[in-house]
């Protein structure tokens, strides 16, 4: 086989206190990991990470929202893509997973490899 389904894990922060403490209700903050970027969401349900970039124009979802209706909203246009399925504004951007452990709160990014 060519091409290869891979995964990689990026420590978001030490624990969910932590990331609690960095992004506030319904707030983004973007993290960047060799050269992914990463948004993260928090609403009433918990913390949401998806692909820092809006499929619609491009634009980063910084400065946008995560609202409690479980769409993360593009700042730009005001497009909101579902949490959990990622599509919206007739495309779809990359949802991430959580998982935490011991020592901290992970994403977990999927990715394909021809390698």
């Amino acid at each position: 086989m060519l091409f290869k389904r891979r995964t990689k894990y990026y420590k978001i922060a030490a624990a969910a206190k932590v990331l609690t403490a960095m992004i506030p209700m319904n707030g983004v903050r973007i993290f960047k990991f060799e050269g992914r970027e990463i948004c993260v969401g928090r609403n009433e349900s918990g913390f949401h990470a998806i692909k820092n970039k809006c499929p619609h124009q491009g634009y980063s979802f910084a400065g946008g929202a995560c609202s409690d209706s479980g769409k993360m909203v593009c700042p730009i246009h005001r497009y909101g893509f579902d949490l959990e399925t990622g599509r919206g504004a007739g495309s779809a951007v990359d949802v991430y997973k959580f998982e935490e452990r011991q020592d901290g709160l992970y994403v977990e990014v999927s990715y394909v490899s021809i390698f």
